[in-house]
């Protein structure tokens, strides 16, 4: 019995002990683990930490206890927070008689605070404390949803902004839970910052009589600033919501989240580089509605020529179907002739506006475009109430007794060819099989735009090739940004399918900084639009009786608002008239209600978005405004970097539907990968899901193993800005040149890869060759400038 004991006793004491070594290493290894390098953590451990979302226990406050201390007072006390000060309330809209429906926005609890004075001596205001959090070194997402009732700050009397009225303050710890100096370098503008400072959207703010629900996102600064960061050696967080103005506040669905932007683009692409998707799945845009059928067979070696595929088209045909039809054919051809099925000569798939009874039952697909006289014995079953409402909505349908025919019809021409181009990516390209499908689809914008910059019409053959090539996934239009002066001509072209206006150049951040110069001052020779109504860009939207104008305003976004000097000059605010907006900054991320409720008051309607987003993540964006501040983080760059600013779905309400304008131009195939990601968000931005977009659309251009190549590249392209800025300002040469040399080596042999997959003169191994040569250039420069100061 003792011996049996005394096993018992050290293997206990074993187990003991090497968790508390564990233990120990683990808190080794955080030595060594940085937020500036999200790579220094391991890859386990990150997403671990990511795949647990909300890091806060009971966000909603929907969870907790309330007790009884006299005969007439009770108190409570709410899961994981703790209450700072003494006008909160734990709303409980079940309690009819005490709160209204709406002081609730999910569930039935929020936190109410209402302070009927504030003083000027007021160092903390009254609000919620979060429990500890536990964290490790990395970027994270912060947001809560809120309404606000007469709140006016504390200091109104000096005439001060919101500031920090309603406060909204992240604490940072270490290890033994000891609060950390919040203190945060912006080398951009030689400033410390103070990150514990949340309160931005709301600080400039002189008072806010109503604010109804609205997600707030939690932000110090904005682009090129690295919000979300938090110290390296922070171990815990807390936070803080409450109110030290005067009014009423509701607080409800807080989150903090470790963010996916501590993830290379390998590790991001992980689960869809390995994984086979079905053909449906990978269309682009994404449907609306999709409801699988039974796939066709459309070809085999003993088909005679009466069961060949068939088109038909109405009688007198619009060209725009015509070309829809000859899209359709030429992928079933294709489809064909990559299955090895066909006969010596290519069958020939008829275009045809009439046919019989018998043709239709011989033939193995049947495709009908628009109103042909089979799609009007069919009219009354067809789904056409489930696009009524949308200009560009289509369908693509099978009845029940005709399997072999597909019928595409849509509210316009421009729907039935919106039709076509999502029945070619349901033909399979590598064997003669159509994946047929129901689909019910429509755009969430009627006009989706991107940019195309004065420079590049020089090369007119260049951009009508790449703008074909973005009207395949459904972009209708592009603003030209012209440097010049001269508008009076707004129109370039427009048809059916595709529009061009031109626009007026807007001012840009310094190059060198990718911050404004403030405050910014407008003189009337200066601003970026006129009294008349004449020199503003006029913009007709299909569909609509009247048309509006477009203006860039010379505040085009929150920051401009706040710190630029000019007279409003309110010509913009005619219900004619719709302003451009950026959002919250140029760059458009950690846009929320309150910046969006502030431009409208200004612009006095709802305007029409303007992303600047993608022009991030370029080398004008500074590498995603890591360069020359932080190669750890330059790392993490993505050439193929997909629309990642999906957070602005949520604010659509509040914004002109009719139109969405990506700022972004198209001159190479880079671009069209990106901008192509874009086109899937506009579309359908509720489906979609940005890096298994780019996975989609890599895979449909170049196929599953050439797109792991790219994937491979663009990893190695990080790795490559990382070693380089390494060399730039740190000046250690010796010790990162082979490493640069080595990874330059593996570029090349992934360049040659991809080029024997697509062939040496495909459009995207050239730039890949350039972008190579680009950087040996940059290495030799380097290694040479440091041989002339040894």
């Amino acid at each position: 019995m003792k011996v049996q004991l005394f096993t018992y006793l050290l293997v206990t004491a074993s187990f003991l002990l090497s968790g508390c070594k564990k233990n120990i290493d683990i808190e080794e290894q955080r030595y060594t683990w940085s937020t500036e390098a999200p790579l220094t953590i391991p890859y386990r451990t990150r997403l671990q930490r990511f795949e647990k979302a909300n890091l806060l226990r009971n966000h909603s406050f929907e969870t907790g206890r309330t007790f009884t201390l006299d005969n007439s007072t009770t108190s409570f006390v709410i899961d994981g927070w703790q209450q700072v000060g003494q006008h909160i309330q734990w709303v409980d809209t079940r309690k009819d008689s005490m709160y209204a429906p709406d002081e609730a926005c999910s569930g039935y609890r929020s936190v109410k605070i209402v302070r009927k004075n504030a003083y000027e001596t007021d160092e903390q205001g009254d609000g919620i404390m979060s429990e500890f959090i536990k964290v490790i070194p990395g970027n994270y997402s912060f947001s809560f949803y809120t309404k606000l009732e007469n709140v006016f700050p504390a200091k109104a009397r000096l005439g001060t902004k919101m500031y920090d009225a309603i406060e909204v303050i992240l604490l940072f710890y270490d290890r033994n839970k000891i609060a950390i100096n919040p203190k945060f370098r912006f080398p951009q503008i030689d400033q410390y910052i103070n990150t514990s400072f949340k309160s931005l959207s709301f600080a400039n703010y002189s008072n806010i009589q109503s604010f109804g629900w609205g997600k707030i996102i939690g932000k110090s600064e904005c682009f090129p600033f690295p919000e979300g960061d938090i110290p390296s050696d922070a171990h815990y967080v807390k936070i803080f919501l409450g109110l030290k103005g005067k009014g009423t506040m509701w607080i409800d669905s807080v989150s903090f989240a470790y963010s996916d932007r501590n993830f290379s683009i390998a590790e991001r692409m992980r689960n869809y580089t390995d994984t086979t998707y079905s053909l449906y799945q990978a269309i682009i845009p994404t449907p609306k509605k999709y409801q699988k059928m039974e796939s066709v067979v459309f070809q085999t070696s003993d088909l005679g020529t009466e069961q060949q595929p068939m088109i038909l088209i109405p009688p007198k045909a619009d060209p725009l179907i015509i070309k829809a039809a000859g899209l359709i054919r030429g992928a079933l051809q294709k489809s064909i002739a990559a299955g090895g099925n066909s006969t010596r000569n290519t069958p020939v798939i008829q275009i045809v506006s009439e046919c019989t009874n018998l043709q239709i039952e011989k033939s193995k697909l049947v495709f009908s475009l628009g109103s042909t006289e089979l799609y009007k014995r069919y009219h009354a079953v067809m789904p056409q109430k489930d696009i009524r409402q949308h200009p560009q909505g289509y369908f693509i349908h099978t009845t029940g007794d005709n399997p072999n025919v597909v019928f595409l019809d849509g509210n316009s021409n421009t729907g039935i060819y919106y039709a076509a181009l999502t029945v070619r990516q349901m033909i399979d390209n590598r064997q003669p099989v159509y994946h047929n499908a129901r689909i019910i689809d429509y755009p969430d914008f009627v006009n989706r735009y991107f940019a195309i910059k004065d420079k590049q019409f020089a090369n007119t053959k260049q951009q009508t090739e790449i703008t074909e090539e973005l009207i395949q996934y459904k972009f209708n239009g592009t603003f030209y940004e012209q440097e010049s002066k001269d508008y009076d001509d707004p129109t370039v072209s427009q048809n059916e399918i595709f529009a061009v206006y031109r626009m007026p150049s807007f001012r840009l951040p310094v190059d060198s900084t990718l911050t404004y110069s403030f405050p910014v001052r407008y003189r009337e020779n200066e601003m970026h639009y006129s009294d008349s109504k004449e020199n503003l860009i006029p913009f007709i939207i299909p569909g609509y009786p009247d048309f509006y104008c477009l203006i860039v305003p010379p505040a085009f976004h929150n920051q401009l608002l706040d710190y630029s000097e000019f007279q409003n000059k309110g010509n913009h605010q005619n219900k004619e008239i719709k302003s451009l907006y950026a959002g919250c900054s140029f760059f458009s991320l950690n846009t929320d209600d309150a910046d969006i409720n502030r431009y409208i008051a200004y612009a006095g309607g709802q305007p029409v978005f303007m992303d600047n987003s993608m022009q991030i993540f370029t080398p004008w964006g500074q590498y995603a405004g890591n360069d020359p501040y932080y190669p750890g983080k330059i790392r993490l760059y993505n050439i193929f970097e997909p629309f990642g600013n999906a957070e602005i779905r949520e604010y659509f309400s509040k914004l002109d539907t009719t139109l969405f304008f990506i700022n972004q131009s198209a001159n190479s195939e880079i671009d069209i990968i990106r901008l192509a990601t874009a086109a899937d968000f506009v579309w359908n931005a509720t489906a979609y899901s940005k890096d298994f977009s780019l996975w989609k659309v890599l895979q449909s251009r170049y196929g599953a193993e050439t797109s792991r190549e790219l994937i491979r590249y663009a990893d190695k392209y990080g790795l490559m800005l990382e070693v380089l800025l390494k060399m730039k300002v740190s000046g250690q040469i010796p010790r990162n040149l082979k490493s640069g040399q080595q990874i330059l080596a593996d570029l090349n042999q992934l360049v040659a890869s991809i080029g024997e997959g697509l062939g040496s003169n495909h459009r995207l191994v050239k730039e890949l060759q350039i972008l190579n040569s680009e950087f040996k250039n940059r290495l030799g420069k380097l290694t040479s400038n440091s041989h002339l100061m040894n």
